[in-house]
């Protein structure tokens, strides 16, 4: 429909490198842990994205937790261009990188940042309808492990160049 042609016009338009990309990292915190950890994937995906001349964002601060619908709001009210959540994989979900899907409704530069993020990674793709990939207004994706590191956190802004200068 109309909302995917909107988002190939986007994809084209894109800059051929991440200087200026405004890109809201997404530390999850369903839990003590994940929150600690995917701080520190976020925080290393922040400041590799700042040495290559981005904007990096975070939803929220070390010590906080924010429901997910909050964080969401955050992206939007800040502009984001991208949104990347760091989250632990739970029972609920295997290891991979989601992007926006919900039947027939699909997003499609999330899937084309969600393959460029998992290859950078190793990984495969899925479709999820979560806040943050459903109530942002910028192509979200989830990055779900079961181990969240600094190393994460930099593999997926190599993820993000490739996403910038390989858009086919």
């Amino acid at each position: 429909g109309r909302e995917t042609v909107r988002e190939r016009e986007w994809l084209r338009s894109l800059p051929g490198s991440l200087v200026g990309a405004r890109v809201f990292f997404d530390p999850a915190c369903r839990s003590p842990e994940e929150a600690q950890t995917a701080w520190a994937a976020a925080s290393a995906a922040a400041l590799a994205l700042q040495d290559r001349g981005g904007l990096p964002m975070r939803a929220r601060a070390a010590d906080i937790s924010l429901p997910e619908r909050v964080r969401a709001g955050r992206a939007n009210r800040q502009g984001a261009g991208l949104v990347v959540s760091f989250r632990l994989c739970h029972g609920e979900t295997e290891e991979a990188v989601y992007f926006y899907e919900r039947g027939a409704s699909r997003s499609e530069a999330g899937a084309l940042l969600a393959q460029r993020i998992a290859e950078a990674l190793g990984g495969e793709t899925l479709g999820m309808a979560t806040a943050i990939l459903r109530e942002t207004r910028a192509p979200a994706v989830i990055v779900a492990r079961q181990v969240l590191t600094a190393e994460t956190g930099r593999q997926v802004v190599n993820g993000l160049e490739a996403f910038f200068t390989q858009r086919e």
